[in-house]
């Protein structure tokens, strides 16, 4: 998802996608493990953050979880509270990421291009 584009994001394309994803009756479970750049400092933590408040504001129902730890989960978390996803978003230790992993619907795997 690049919330940068709003021509994605906007117009009756999205339209459309607000319309099949009427049918979904629970949440979409996203999830970014450890090693995929959920390690706290991690650019694509705070992307998938982001991205995720996107989608809530769009009215998509969705969810993520994070695994991983380190010295930056505050600003993490501080991230989610200031964008209002606090009810969306779980932090789970990496101890529980196969578990995650098993329960959710997407894996995010992001990617930072110059």
């Amino acid at each position: 998802l690049n919330v940068a584009d709003d021509d994605v994001m906007s117009g009756p394309a999205i339209e459309d996608r607000r319309a099949r994803l009427a049918d979904i009756h629970r949440p979409i479970h996203f999830m970014l493990s450890s090693d995929a750049g959920a390690s706290p400092g991690a650019a694509g933590a705070f992307d998938a953050i982001r991205s995720l408040a996107h989608l809530l504001r769009l009215q998509v129902p969705a969810r993520l979880t994070l695994c991983g730890d380190g010295p930056e989960i505050e600003s993490l978390r501080e991230l989610v509270t200031s964008l209002g996803a606090t009810r969306a978003v779980h932090f789970a230790a990496p101890s529980e990421e196969a578990d995650v992993r098993s329960a959710a619907d997407v894996e995010l795997a992001p990617a930072l291009l110059d």
